[in-house]
């Protein structure tokens, strides 16, 4: 693994790579890029119902297959049109891609939204026991901003809640309880236009019934709701720099920290415990923000870290708060005495 001088005597270079920690899905990932799809479907036809690597492995997949200019998982499909797995990463792919066009405002999204949809129908209905095209089709629902899907604004079993996907959401949980991308793209959506929800308070509501045993990744949510809620702020707001420090977030933060699954498991998310490190640093947890660091070792991940610079653009400042977190963290000084309660902080507190 690389090293090289940074902060302490042998500072980890970090290193961005969307399959975390997951080995095989690295090298599909690779065979990807050389435009062969056999890895792709080899992958997948040994994860077969392991919903959690089913679920962050196409995901990851149509990311990639997305923003390359050769139609890998199209060629998959022609050559296997049988093959139920072609036909669950296309629509993923469709997805991507139909997700992407919103973000950018493209004239031609609306059309896009539609095949994106049948394709995500079509799935279904061949891996009805699978969740990953209904999570497909509930990650469409940001692009929903004229209320023309109905099964996006459903009124909920708890009175309370507003109306959102709901019923989604259930034959979601219904074929795996307590999946982390399916809560991810409802906080996506409640974080979107037209919603009356915030982030932060559906965060906290999924947290206050999750049991922590099954869901570890859910326990995360409220993070990145903070997180968030810091970026769209720009850094302005004096309150949210110092949120880390105190309830609710610090009560939010432990809570998580309490819940981790800290392997370096293709189970486990690189991107939650990046969060939960840096969430732990910033809250001035530092002995338990360095059990994190040393889990993730090299793996790093642009957000959040990007987000309390002065310039979230530039990737170096990010490695660099990464780098600089880690060193406070895994310092002789802090990890052989117990934490002092103000040591120096984020650089941006």
């Amino acid at each position: 693994m690389a090293r090289g001088r940074g902060i302490g005597e042998e500072s980890l270079v970090p290193v961005y790579h969307p399959a975390g920690f997951d080995g095989p899905l690295r090298t599909a990932l690779e065979e990807m890029e050389a435009a062969r799809w056999a890895g792709i479907r080899d992958l997948l036809r040994a994860t077969g119902d392991d919903w959690v690597l089913r679920t962050s492995r196409t995901q990851v997949l149509a990311a990639a297959a997305a923003r390359t200019d050769s139609d890998v998982v199209g060629a998959w499909l022609s050559e296997e049109p049988d093959c139920v797995d072609a036909h669950v990463m296309h629509a993923r792919v469709l997805v991507q891609r139909t997700l992407e066009a919103h973000r950018r405002g493209r004239a031609n999204t609306a059309s896009l939204v539609e095949a994106a949809r049948a394709s995500c129908e079509h799935a279904r209905e061949r891996a009805p026991a699978d969740p990953v095209p209904l999570i497909a089709l509930l990650a469409l629902g940001v692009t929903d901003v004229h209320y023309r899907y109905p099964e996006y604004w459903m009124k909920s079993s708890e009175p309370m809640l507003p109306l959102g996907p709901w019923g989604l959401w259930m034959d979601i949980w219904e074929r795996h309880a307590y999946n982390r991308e399916a809560v991810h793209q409802l906080l996506r959506f409640f974080a979107g236009p037209g919603t009356c929800f915030a982030p932060i308070v559906f965060a906290r509501w999924v947290t206050s019934w999750v049991r922590r045993d099954r869901g570890a990744a859910l326990m995360m949510l409220p993070l990145y709701a903070a997180v968030e809620s810091f970026r769209h702020d720009g850094g302005r707001d004096p309150l949210l720099r110092h949120q880390w420090a105190h309830d609710p977030v610090r009560r939010d933060v432990l809570i998580a920290a309490d819940s981790a699954d800290l392997r370096a498991d293709p189970h486990v998310s690189v991107t939650d415990l990046n969060y939960l490190a840096h969430a732990l640093f910033s809250a001035s947890e530092y002995v338990r923000a360095a059990s994190v660091f040393e889990v993730l070792s090299c793996h790093f991940t642009r957000a959040p870290w990007a987000y309390t610079t002065a310039d979230p653009s530039q990737d170096a400042l990010a490695v660099h708060e990464f780098l600089r977190a880690r060193g406070i963290c895994l310092s002789p000084a802090r990890t052989a005495r117990p934490q002092n309660p103000s040591p120096p902080g984020p650089s941006w507190a």
